[in-house]
């Protein structure tokens, strides 16, 4: 009788230890989906705002220039297409000097044989994460 009451409660904490993890998971994925989707309203934010409100500084709140600045976009006044190509740019230079660095660091990894290998690509693995 006394196996039988230990192996429920084995089996009692196991499961527990499983609701555990998966409520732990499902908080850290509200947390994670939460800063992915929050640049999105912070984009949809600064699309309402006017030039003016946009050098003011951060906000929370929508401004109501929307549709004017929508009309803008439309008419060809704002210079979007000017925008697209300096990112383009910024993008392209950051990934190709990313892609460099990462080349050659990998390779003298690979390559030489020092005291703290192992913990450097230990943390460069930590940091890409």
């Amino acid at each position: 009788m006394a196996e039988m009451l230990s192996v429920e409660t084995n089996e009692t904490k196991k499961g527990l230890g499983i609701h555990a993890r998966r409520a732990l998971a499902y908080i850290v994925l509200v947390i994670m989906s939460f800063l992915c989707l929050f640049w999105f309203y912070i984009l949809f934010v600064n699309a309402t705002r006017s030039k003016g409100e946009l050098t003011q500084g951060f906000t929370l709140l929508p401004s109501t220039h929307l549709i004017q600045n929508w009309k803008g976009v439309m008419a060809g006044t704002l210079p979007v297409v000017r925008g697209m190509i300096n990112s383009l740019v910024v993008a392209t230079c950051s990934a190709v000097l990313c892609t460099y660095f990462s080349t050659m660091t990998a390779y003298a990894i690979h390559v030489y044989d020092f005291k703290l290998k192992k913990f450097m690509f230990t943390f460069i693995l930590a940091i890409m994460t």
